[in-house]
């Protein structure tokens, strides 16, 4: 554990935070960092509170190649190889300023003696109640108090109103920029009591609401020390040279590559040869599909719409639907992994969420006429 100790009066730097481990002097935060944390490391410390970070020292090889090694003032790296030199770095695990203030406005009996990061709330739509919020602040900088918050519905659904001495002040929109969908789940669950704080601006008052005894501690899964950083850095880019090897190992269909497809398809087309281009493009499709999800790139839809037309020429409707969802299920797939860095997943509402979102409108409007010419098909068949 590392303790951070406000230095005000350092001759070299006002702002200066010294790093303490068991009371011997290790370093100093950086000047950038310093300035935003010595404020409310003072106003901790005044409150009774040591302001500690967890910490890792851990060694760091560097590319002989690129440090320069100092002789007589001049580089010589003759007979130097990568690894020949170690750097030993600490590596600081621990909040970010706003969030230590956020957790000292806190009440006392709110905040106890251990910190942990409040999750504040913003309600939508501010601007309909500075009025009200400035009624309730009386001229006041900063203003915390106990509010009460009631379910109500609003036109994105259920919300959460949020009352200060029954004076409506905002409502928490689900599915809002704001990630309120935790809060009101909490609200419908019986716990109604939260703390608000409301701050002026210049232009302003804002107004922020925590429930206490909210699943508020923060996630930190998503942590990892420098060195494992790096090493998953370095996994990343040899699974990228795997990915691309075997993109590069697929990038030919029958002694062609993937794009020059397209000009003998459009000569079978233009000729009549309807079948021929269809039996190319369906196993097509399929080598392209791999190919652009490899490289890390959404399908093109080029081959899956020439084989649709072509179905609504032969009347095969059935055939184009099932290509059509073939193309959004597997642009659903990329698409879900190039936004949130996972592996490709089977979760099947998270796969259409973004294939609805993402897929051009002209897809979803070919797919859309294909389904009712296979119905009206099917019916006029019985």
């Amino acid at each position: 554990m590392v303790e951070l100790i406000p230095e005000p009066g350092n001759p070299a730097d006002s702002a200066a935070v010294a790093l303490d481990i068991e009371g011997e002097r290790i370093g100093y935060l950086r000047h950038g960092m310093a300035v935003q944390f010595q404020p409310e490391i003072v106003a901790a410390n005044h409150l009774g509170f040591r302001v500690l970070a967890q910490a890792k020292v851990f060694e760091s090889s560097y590319d002989a190649g690129i440090l320069p090694i100092k002789k007589n003032g001049k580089s010589d790296r003759a007979g130097l190889e990568s690894g020949d030199f170690v750097s030993r770095e600490l590596n600081l695990r621990g909040t970010w300023p706003e969030n230590l203030a956020s957790w000292l406005i806190l009440p006392e009996a709110v905040r106890g003696p251990d910190f942990f990061e409040p999750t504040w709330h913003t309600p939508d739509r501010q601007d309909d109640f500075q009025e009200q919020l400035s009624d309730i602040l009386l001229g006041r900088q900063t203003f915390v108090t106990e509010c009460e918050l009631l379910l109500g519905t609003t036109e994105d659904g259920l919300g959460v109103d949020v009352y200060i001495d029954d004076v409506h002040l905002g409502t928490l929109r689900p599915h809002s920029v704001h990630q309120n969908e935790l809060l009101i789940r909490t609200v419908r669950s019986g716990r109604r009591s939260g703390i608000a704080v409301l701050k002026q601006w210049p232009d302003n008052v804002a107004l922020r609401v925590f429930i206490p005894d909210l699943e508020f501690l923060s996630k930190k899964e998503g942590f990892v020390w420098a060195d494992e950083a790096q090493a998953r850095r370095e996994a990343a880019y040899r699974d990228l040279d795997e990915r691309l090897a075997r993109a590069k190992a697929i990038e030919c269909f029958q002694g062609r590559l993937i794009h020059e497809w397209s000009e003998p398809i459009d000569k079978l087309y233009r000729a009549g040869k309807y079948h021929e281009a269809l039996e190319l493009l369906v196993p097509l499709i399929s080598v392209d599909f791999e190919y652009e999800a490899l490289v890390g790139r959404t399908p093109g839809f080029y081959f899956t719409e020439r084989a649709a037309i072509i179905c609504r020429k032969l009347a095969d409707y059935a055939t184009e639907v099932e290509l059509l969802e073939r193309y959004v299920e597997e642009y659903g797939k990329v698409a879900l992994e190039l936004g949130d860095g996972d592996e490709f997943v089977d979760d099947e509402d998270l796969v259409e969420l973004h294939a609805e979102n993402g897929v051009p409108s002209k897809i979803k409007k070919r797919l859309d006429r294909a389904r009712v010419l296979r119905e009206k098909a099917k019916a006029a068949r019985h």
